[in-house]
């Protein structure tokens, strides 16, 4: 009997052991996850402070480069930790639910709205030009609401990636061209897309997005853009950092005409 008891307590013994390791195991990979969030949120709050330093001019663009550098190994780090695809541009989703690449302002002659005066993210310039384009609604009495469905128009992310910036606060009577926006970082191709003039913002720095997947409300934010005789849009740039450490505005209309229209929930 008392080898039997002696068995029974080494069993015991050696199975709170293996659970303590599994245990252990397990904070440890927690408190790795919890330190590269901290990091990524870290690295999303140095883009804020950067982008509004150069908005300000309170910082110089060769500053602004160096500091910008230091943001993308957590940001990378982030996502890959979560195992998550890296989506090409042939999974990337039309920005506004329910419309096509024909809601794009413009024409074929001036280039689809897109003004590219040589300005970059760094160096915003005294005329930065347009390096982005619109996406309208069908919105004939400019009140923010759709005309066929009655409700505002879902914004939804082009690309997969990391919310690394968001201007909720915006209220009327603030100078911010932009309004409500979302800034956020595609992995897989390097790219920084900016999403302005969003109403109700359904995402916040260090969300994980794919393309498809609904981020805001569009609405009328924005100095320019909630004056009244200004039509309901989205302003959407996409931005690529290069090989020199350089962020520039992309000529993107081909792809986004390529990116699968995404139907209202209601068709």
């Amino acid at each position: 009997m008392k080898e039997v008891y002696f068995i029974v307590i080494a069993c015991i013994l050696l199975l709170n052991q293996a659970c303590q390791s599994v245990i252990g195991g397990s904070d440890e990979a927690s408190n790795r996850a919890d330190a590269q969030m901290q990091e990524a949120l870290a690295a999303c709050n140095n883009f804020v402070c950067i982008n509004k330093a150069l908005d300000k001019q309170k910082m110089l663009p060769d500053e602004a480069i160096i500091k910008f550098d230091s943001i993308f190994a957590p940001l990378n780090q982030y996502y890959q930790s979560k195992s998550l695809p890296y989506y090409s541009d042939t999974a990337w989703a039309f920005p506004v639910q329910g419309y096509t690449s024909k809601a794009i302002g413009g024409t074929p002659k001036d280039k689809f709205g897109f003004v590219d005066n040589g300005c970059g993210f760094f160096d915003r310039g005294i005329n930065p030009g347009h390096p982005a384009y619109d996406i309208f609604i069908r919105d004939l009495n400019n009140d923010g609401f759709d005309d066929r469905t009655k409700k505002r128009a879902t914004v939804l992310s082009m690309t997969g990636g990391i919310v690394i910036a968001t201007e909720p606060g915006w209220k009327p009577g603030d100078t911010g061209r932009g309004g409500r926006y979302i800034w956020i970082y595609d992995p897989a191709t390097k790219g920084f897309l900016y999403y302005a003039h969003n109403e109700d913002l359904f995402v916040k720095p260090g969300d994980i997005v794919k393309p498809g997947q609904a981020i805001s409300t569009l609405g009328r934010t924005g100095s320019n853009a909630r004056k009244e005789r200004s039509q309901t849009h989205l302003h959407f740039c996409y931005y690529q950092y290069n090989e020199h450490g350089i962020l520039k505005p992309v000529k993107f209309y081909n792809r986004l005409v390529a990116a699968k229209p995404i139907p209202n929930n209601d068709n």
